[in-house]
């Protein structure tokens, strides 16, 4: 279950996922305690690598069970108030399952990379506190 999510502190950031200079989304602070909130700013957020499915077993709500884990397992194991994924723009299953879970666009869109890597969406969700 952990392998889906990975913390996102130290060397290895995502490409635009906020670091912890007070670039988290006020929305993901909102609701926490002033030293929550600050501990947001500064701290851990989590990130979803992949959810994937094997193509006969799609459309079984496996995909939502297997996110909704991953965000439970964060909340759970480290003090994270911001889970954050990237999504290429043109997976309309994906961003349909992350928008459907609450995850919202963070910023423009990344372009396509000379190596291959599709034009994609950074989205964010916030964890409730204390999760």
């Amino acid at each position: 279950m952990y392998s889906l999510l990975r913390r996102t502190q130290g060397s290895a950031w995502p490409d635009g996922v906020p670091r912890g200079s007070g670039a988290t989304p006020v929305a993901a602070t909102a609701a926490c305690s002033t030293a929550a909130a600050a501990a947001a700013a500064e701290g851990p957020s989590a990130y979803v690598s992949n959810v994937v499915v094997a193509p006969a077993q799609r459309g079984r709500g496996l995909g939502r069970a297997l996110l909704a884990a991953g965000l439970a397992a964060a909340g759970e194991r480290w003090p994270v108030a911001c889970v954050y994924c990237h999504v290429e723009t043109d997976n309309e299953a994906a961003l349909a399952l992350y928008r459907g879970a609450g995850f919202t666009q963070l910023g423009d869109e990344l372009p396509a990379e000379p190596d291959g890597l599709a034009k994609r969406l950074l989205l964010y969700r916030q964890l409730p506190c204390g999760a």
